[in-house]
């Protein structure tokens, strides 16, 4: 097994469960895996009150997940997307990026790209934590559960070089929120109306992780809704 890698990120305000404590509206957009078509498309949705939670390139496509965030909790003033050629890169990027306010909120490895993207807002932060796990479901589980235990929140998860690699935020109150990983089907009818079924739960979708012929998505949602 590859020597999992820690990248440690602190926030001076959360926002896990309480931001998208009330999502009830999602969708997935997909666009060209081209850097401008990427920009416009989150451009376009963002300009509605859509947020990106999740990112996934396949087929010389990215798919977008993204939820209706109409009140701007936020409070996002800004956004930005970059590329990085591997994960050196990326460390020293995202400490640049949050150096100068921002936060990442999606992450995929695509065509030998780290694609991410960052908002700028109320939160803040000053460092970071990737986890890598084994490509199957009972240890992607365990790991998001060890991160959460520490007071982690998965932004993302994507696949480098045949493993799972999990992107996380510092956030104690993650410890008190319920969370699922579910593994879905990517035939577009059984999909759309698995996650219906979960939002309609009260279940806040977060991630979106292609991955052979499957979707994994990471749920969370306050403890007693």
């Amino acid at each position: 097994m590859k020597k999992t890698l820690f990248i440690i990120l602190a926030l001076t305000l959360l926002f896990s469960t309480t931001t998208f404590a009330a999502i009830t509206e999602w969708r997935v957009a997909w666009t060209p895996a081209v850097k401008q078509k990427l920009h416009d498309n989150i451009s376009q949705h963002m300009n509605q009150h859509w947020i990106p939670v999740g990112l996934s390139g396949r087929n010389n496509q990215i798919f977008i997940l993204y939820v209706k965030n109409p009140n701007n909790t936020l409070g996002i003033r800004r956004w930005s997307l970059n590329w990085y050629k591997n994960i050196n890169a990326l460390r020293a990027g995202l400490t640049t990026r949050l150096n100068n306010g921002y936060l990442p909120m999606g992450m995929t490895y695509y065509r030998n790209m780290v694609w991410v993207f960052y908002v700028q807002g109320r939160i803040r932060s000053s460092g970071w934590k990737i986890v890598n796990a084994e490509p199957n479901a009972v240890e992607l589980r365990s790991k998001i559960n060890g991160l959460i235990e520490m007071g982690y929140f998965p932004v993302d998860i994507t696949i480098v070089d045949g493993q799972f690699v999990i992107l996380a935020i510092n956030d104690p109150s993650a410890r008190n929120m319920t969370w699922i990983i579910k593994k879905h089907s990517n035939k577009t009818n059984l999909f759309r109306s698995q996650v219906t079924t979960m939002v309609n739960q009260r279940w806040v979708p977060y991630t979106f992780t292609y991955h052979l012929n499957n979707i994994f998505i990471f749920y969370f949602k306050h403890r007693g809704q």
